[in-house]
């Protein structure tokens, strides 16, 4: 049942879909993460499995640190990594590089046809940092054992143009403003552990 969630991205919003899981049972939560969402998948993403993120200057990254609203779309719409069994770092970085410039193209294309000029700052891609999934699997909510339950699922979201694309979905339900700030600082703290800074941005 949990696919159908998944399937139905084709027709959704990111931020549809992320609402949409959040409302299952945590059942089918984690039923999710033991089916491949595509032909285009290399299978569901394993506990061992090491998970590529790109920060962004200044949306993740600002004064040399991650900010901790880097992690907002985990919550919102789904947060991107890229399964490091199926690209490597340079082919990932890449990609996000790419990311990157388009939407910088973009917001100068808009303001172009606006007649202004840019006034945000210029996106850099500045650093990135590597996951263990079961470190992101690993991370629980509540202390009573009939209360513990995951915060976060780490899901196949293969696509054509990527058969390396995961997503990681904060799980739990509701308008949880103290749990979310809690489990959004776990897994900053996760990704400063792997934190790796690049030497030449982009």
């Amino acid at each position: 049942m949990a696919l159908t969630v998944f399937e139905t991205a084709t027709t959704s919003t990111a931020e549809q879909l992320a609402e949409s899981l959040q409302a299952l049972t945590e059942t089918r939560q984690l039923n999710g993460e033991r089916v491949s969402v595509s032909a285009c998948s290399p299978g569901p993403i394993s506990d061992a499995e090491l998970l590529f993120r790109a920060f962004d200057q200044p949306v993740h990254f600002q004064n040399g640190e991650i900010v901790p609203t880097a992690f907002d779309d985990a919550k919102i719409r789904g947060m991107s990594v890229n399964r490091m069994s199926y690209i490597t770092v340079d082919d990932a970085l890449r990609l996000a590089f790419s990311r990157v410039a388009m939407v910088n193209h973009s917001k100068a294309k808009d303001a172009s046809a606006l007649g202004r000029q840019p006034t945000a700052e210029k996106r850099r891609m500045v650093a990135y940092t590597v996951f263990k999934t079961s470190d992101i699997r690993l991370l629980l909510h509540g202390h009573e054992p009939e209360s513990v339950r995951r915060l976060f699922g780490v899901y196949d979201t293969a696509t054509e143009a990527d058969s390396s694309h995961g997503d990681v979905f904060f799980l739990l339900p509701g308008r949880q403003k103290q749990a979310w700030r809690s489990a959004r600082s776990r897994l900053y703290d996760l990704a400063k552990n792997g934190l790796i800074i690049l030497r030449n941005p982009a």
